[in-house]
């Protein structure tokens, strides 16, 4: 059974089966990793919190789910069957998946999800843009441009499991004990921030530089009218 209850129970959870004793060797509906939704038990402050859903299921402790549905245990994800799906592939941890449609989604003070490249561009010190020209199957607006999830933090950090799944060049899933923290950068993430860094210093620099190399100016010269020379005198000239 996905849920045993207790005796006299039958009214508060109708939707459940009815049993004579509890069971204790059923798992109970639990969520590794999910340390913001799961436990709220506030619809409101549920909706609120990015990543997030309401999703009744009878018990308030067990209704707030991420939109990815990571981390959810089999009793949990079986809860929620018309948002969530097992899919198991030899790790109970990763087997939970969003349905009917992955919803993409992220958390924290980057805020670069849904910015377009103009604007992603002016926080690079924040984000990166790596353009989704078309959304996967099985994603919410599958087939159409993925411009809104392309602007993602260059830490990765924050994005849910579907949105890390969308940028495999600078992002991989890697769920261990926190699912918020489970997205990770790639070394060609790690690189390109780098990069980044390197030429907005470099374009900070040449920026507030008063002047360049010296320059020699040709010119008429006395004693020579009508030819042009060379001045032999170093002019300090500003950058243009």
């Amino acid at each position: 059974p996905l849920y045993v209850a207790k005796d006299g129970e039958r009214d508060k959870y109708g939707v459940f089966a009815y049993v004579e004793h509890i069971d204790e060797t059923v798992p109970k509906a639990s969520s590794r990793g999910d340390k913001r939704c799961w436990g709220t038990q506030k619809q409101e402050e549920c909706n609120a919190a990015e990543g997030c859903l309401w999703h009744y299921t009878g018990d308030v402790g067990s209704s707030c789910i991420r939109k990815d549905c990571s981390g959810l245990n089999k009793v949990a994800c079986l809860f929620h069957d018309n948002r969530c799906a097992w899919d198991w592939k030899g790790a109970w941890e990763t087997a939970c998946r969003a349905q009917p449609w992955k919803t993409p989604a992220a958390f924290g003070s980057a805020h670069c999800l849904g910015d377009n490249r103009e604007t992603c561009g002016k926080k690079s010190e924040q984000c990166l843009y790596d353009f989704v020209k078309v959304l996967p199957e099985g994603y919410e607006g599958a087939g159409g441009n993925g411009w809104k999830v392309s602007c993602i933090p260059n830490t990765c950090q924050g994005l849910n499991r579907d949105a890390c799944e969308l940028h495999p060049k600078f992002c991989q899933w890697n769920l261990k004990d926190n699912s918020d923290t489970a997205c990770e950068p790639t070394s060609a993430t790690v690189m390109k921030a780098g990069a980044d860094a390197l030429g907005a210093r470099r374009l900070q620099s040449s920026g507030s530089a008063a002047f360049s190399r010296p320059r020699f100016t040709r010119c008429g010269c006395e004693g020579a009218p009508g030819s042009v020379a060379l001045l032999g005198r170093l002019r300090m000239e500003p950058s243009r």
